[in-house]
């Protein structure tokens, strides 16, 4: 079953990537990548040791161009980079992949192109974009095309050295697929730690808040947990929520409900729209973001995997001094009989005897019957 530190961890590691709302940052002057190590620069003293754990929710990663030729004559141009890429063919779900480049002698080449057909790993059909008359041209070495990666260098890591204090290195997981060395781009910031935690009441959550909130500019987040439902079996003709015997599934459905509730300074503003205007716009979408659709909470045992669904937000505990908004979310789980009673008594068969009469009671004739899984 879920608990509030699955919620709580989920949150701090994905909402960092659709807002910066809640989180803590190191402004980054470059990043660079050489056998899936990345060797990061901060603007300033990064305050880091070995170990510490961070986020990089942004990046691209480079792959230089070995070749451009004309695919079909005024309309598409065929790529081939030094190293595999990670794109895939444009389907009905995504219709084309975009592809940054630079490099090239051509101004009107160096933009986003739009992928429309993946040949090979190692290359790309890209539409001509506005303005070009031909294949694009190039130093060697200098074209790059640009590919976010799902499965790079996104997600938690771990500062592996520190060797100045403006610059550390990660170590990629074994996982990520070898990655093209050179410089990424798009990385700005990188996050050192969210603003997110577990409250069992907004009492709690407010003397978190009120304790941990710095000058009291930051946003703070807390999920709190609220009373489980039971969903009604609707086979029952009765007033009884389900009846079942032993010997049934015992399919029953439950409802978690939870909220994440957003603190706000509000001691300084008069109105508190800007407050508003954050709950019902960014922040709820960003919750959206990276709650809904995503079915990773399941656990082992679970007869089910569902995903969050929000029933409801609004304005919650609000004064001169803090204004709260609440974010209600139900995430279904089922459970059947492997999550309940296991604990009967039996024994192995082993033997058995017996001598059952074929006919009638005067009858000498019998019928022997004999099991041994020991002869």
């Amino acid at each position: 079953m879920i608990t509030p530190s699955d919620i709580v961890n989920h949150l701090a590691e994905y909402l960092p990537r659709a807002t910066s709302l809640f989180s803590e940052t190191l402004d980054v002057s470059s990043v660079t990548i050489a056998s899936n190590i990345l060797t990061i620069n901060t603007t300033t003293a990064h305050g880091l040791t070995v170990g510490k754990t961070i986020l990089i929710d942004s990046g691209q990663t480079p792959n230089t161009i070995a070749s451009a030729a004309i695919e079909v004559a005024d309309t598409s141009v065929r790529l081939t980079f030094n190293d595999e890429h990670d794109f895939t063919s444009p389907n009905t779900t995504i219709v084309s992949e975009s592809l940054p480049c630079v490099g090239f002698n051509e101004a009107e080449w160096n933009t986003t192109l739009t992928i429309t057909a993946v040949p090979t790993t190692t290359t790309v059909i890209v539409n001509f974009p506005s303005g070009a008359t031909g294949a694009p041209t190039f130093t060697p070495g200098n074209a790059i095309g640009y590919e976010e990666r799902p499965l790079s260098i996104f997600g938690l890591q771990q500062v592996g050295t520190t060797p100045t204090t403006t610059q550390f290195t990660v170590t990629l997981s074994s996982d990520v697929p070898d990655i093209p060395d050179g410089t990424l781009t798009g990385i700005t910031t990188i996050t050192t730690s969210t603003r997110v935690a577990a409250a069992d009441n907004i009492d709690r959550a407010d003397a978190i808040y009120t304790k941990y909130s710095g000058t009291g500019t930051e946003l703070w987040a807390f999920v709190i947990f609220n009373d489980m439902d039971v969903s009604k079996d609707r086979h029952v003709l009765n007033d009884g929520v389900a009846t079942y015997t032993y010997q049934d599934e015992m399919r029953l459905r439950l409802l978690q409900n939870f909220s994440v509730v957003v603190f706000f300074r509000s001691a300084d503003k008069i109105s508190g729209a800007t407050a508003q205007e954050l709950s019902y716009g960014t922040i709820f979408n960003s919750l959206i973001n990276v709650l809904f659709g995503y079915g990773g909470f399941s656990k082992t045992g679970d007869g089910s995997d569902f995903v969050p669904v929000p029933v409801g937000h609004g304005a919650g505990r609000s004064d001169t001094a803090v204004y709260t908004h609440v974010y209600d979310w139900q995430l279904p789980v089922d459970i059947t009989i492997e999550n309940g009673f296991t604990y009967y008594n039996d024994t192995a068969f082993r033997r058995i005897e017996g001598n059952y009469g074929m006919f009638t009671t005067d009858n000498n004739e019998k019928l022997t019957l004999a099991f041994d899984l020991d002869p």
